[in-house]
């Protein structure tokens, strides 16, 4: 969901002036954030600006979606007008910073958490030497946010709806349990706002933290770790629906979280796999591909395949993919398999904050 992770970085930022003094404090910022666009209004004449509006309102709506980041330099009102028609929803809106024109505040408009605007007016101010202006109710409280929490730790969330739950336990010093076998918020959240038992208050949201699916509350909120690697192999020309519904199909039966899924490995032979191509894509995961010496390497596994070793080289590709790409780990799942399809999947070892130890779960 981070779209302005490094703050040093406006690669994928824009940065809208309307007035001389905007267009001063935007070439100040643009250059701090390198590789930030400056859209400047045309009547300004600016010569060495490239990209620039007639109308703000039309510019701001053809590139409101581009962006992980908008930073206008205007008055609040004027920002709030332009975008309003183009809010969607928090965990997809960008972030949105105003500054007034004279630079002496950085307001965090818009996804503050996620989209990183309250990181983003803090960066700004201290380039432009203005103040930071963040109403978020858990940071003007001095409060952890769970979606901070979340977006820190790579962690998806699963039900963002929670997310607010969470936080108002926290707003209102409610403590809450939490199930983090792996340790990956020890340390994230002040001990006091943490029950050490679910039984204390057993209707209560709680805060799970997990790769492997149970029973929830309504209220709990739930933090996938993307810790698990699925191995995957097919036939040539295999449908999307059959290879997504196999790996469907192995996470529900291991209760696994098809959330905590980082990545998709496989022989570099099907490199052009549409179905292979369009699972990835409709995960939003990246693709890890493998040559067949590599994979062959890798041991043990739970079975050679004679017929994957005859046509590709490889005498296991979905065990031996989901091994690699999850290095260091282990398998969890060994091969799963219809006519078509072959799936494995690998855990990743965990580094646990809280004691410098690598934790692991038993194979499945």
């Amino acid at each position: 969901m981070t779209k302005t992770s490094d703050m040093n970085t406006g690669a994928d930022m824009a940065i809208w002036a309307l007035t001389p003094h905007g267009v001063f404090l935007s070439k100040k910022l643009g250059a701090h954030f390198s590789g930030a666009d400056l859209f400047v209004s045309e009547r300004l004449d600016v010569p060495w600006c490239k990209k620039t509006f007639t109308r703000l309102g039309d510019a701001v709506a053809d590139q409101f979606h581009a962006y992980g980041a908008h930073i206008f330099i205007m008055a609040a009102g004027i920002a709030v007008r332009v975008i309003a028609p183009h809010i969607r929803k928090k965990t997809t809106d960008p972030a949105v910073v105003v500054i007034d024109d004279a630079g002496r505040f950085c307001i965090s408009l818009l996804s503050g958490h996620l989209g990183g605007a309250n990181r983003l007016s803090e960066s700004a101010a201290r380039v432009i030497n203005a103040v930071p202006v963040i109403t978020t109710a858990t940071d003007a409280n001095d409060l952890p946010s769970m979606d901070m929490i979340a977006r820190d730790q790579n962690l998806e969330i699963e039900n963002p709806s929670a997310v607010k739950t969470i936080n108002m336990m926290f707003l209102k010093n409610h403590p809450v349990f939490m199930h983090d076998p792996y340790g990956l918020l020890a340390g994230k959240i002040p001990a006091r706002l943490i029950r050490k038992s679910a039984a204390e208050n057993p209707d209560a949201p709680s805060i799970i933290v997990d790769d492997q699916t149970r029973t929830t509350g309504r209220h709990d909120l739930v933090l996938r770790p993307r810790i698990l690697f699925a191995g995957i192999g097919c036939n040539r020309g295999t449908e999307m629906s059959e290879i997504s519904g196999l790996l469907k199909k192995v996470c529900d039966k291991h209760s696994l979280s098809i959330h905590s899924i980082r990545a998709i490995a496989t022989i570099d032979l099907k490199k052009d796999e549409p179905g292979i191509l369009e699972l990835a894509q409709r995960l939003c995961v990246p693709l890890y591909f493998y040559d067949s010496d590599t994979l062959n390497q890798v041991s043990p596994v739970s079975e050679v395949s004679p017929f994957a070793e005859k046509y590709t080289g490889a005498k296991s590709v979905c065990e031996a993919a989901a091994i690699l790409s999850a290095t260091p780990g282990k398998l969890i799942v060994t091969k799963q398999k219809t006519r078509q399809v072959t799936i494995a999947i690998a855990r990743t070892t965990i580094s646990c904050s809280s004691s410098g130890s690598d934790r692991d779960i038993p194979t499945i």
